[in-house]
């Protein structure tokens, strides 16, 4: 129980959001590759 106590939420919460971010970089990148690559893609 006492490791309950001591979580990190902070560190935690800090580490999801900055995951987030770093898919959604991932995907516009990717997005942008696509566009780049696949110029007979109908938008």
């Amino acid at each position: 129980m006492n490791s309950w106590i001591e979580v990190d939420y902070e560190g935690m919460y800090v580490g999801i959001i900055l995951i987030s971010i770093l898919g959604i970089i991932m995907f516009k990148v990717i997005d942008v590759i696509q566009n780049k690559i696949c110029k007979w893609k109908i938008k």
